[in-house]
């Protein structure tokens, strides 16, 4: 599994770094292009990007420490964790896309100048996941049981992960 992962991202970074080199478009990149560092551009992106990094050290921290907890409540509370966190990640998906949705087109509003605009694909975008973030909730309060089947054949799995589908 690991050769086959390392392999495969070897691969996809391959293709990547190909692609930047050769699409035809500004983001080309060129090896007759100057690579001189531009201090006052990292500054600016290390600026914005600081926060989101000590976010996610904090997030990737407090995941290793819960799942040190639960490791130590025994091998079917970790499945029952995993199988819960692959079913729960199913809700996840549409919130990822609003946000995306939203980033969009908030940007390019804000960009044209169109505040009111922006604002209106705000209230928008908020209804809309709204609505969607609670048909996810009912479904998997009233359906939790079946979600997880999906993931285990283990009873004990099973009924641990839909107990804590339901509460979350």
């Amino acid at each position: 599994a690991a050769a086959s992962t390392g392999f495969s991202w070897f691969v996809g970074g391959m293709l990547l770094a190909l692609g930047l080199f050769m699409k035809d478009d500004p983001t080309k990149l060129s090896f007759r292009d100057s690579f001189k560092p531009d201090f006052a551009l990292m500054k600016r992106v290390l600026h914005v990007s600081f926060p989101a990094m000590l976010e996610r050290i904090c997030m990737s921290t407090s995941g290793i420490v819960v799942i040190k907890c639960i490791a130590s409540l025994g091998t079917t509370v970790v499945a029952a964790n995993t199988v819960y966190g692959t079913a729960e990640s199913i809700s996840f998906m549409p919130a990822f896309a609003f946000a995306t949705a939203a980033t969009t087109l908030v940007g390019q509003s804000l960009g044209a100048g169109e505040k009111e605009k922006a604002k209106d694909f705000i209230r928008m975008i908020h209804r809309m996941s709204m609505c969607v973030a609670v048909l996810l909730a009912a479904f998997f309060l009233l359906c939790s049981q079946y979600v997880v089947r999906l993931y285990t054949n283990d009873p004990q799995v099973a009924a641990l992960s839909a107990g804590v589908l339901k509460l979350i």
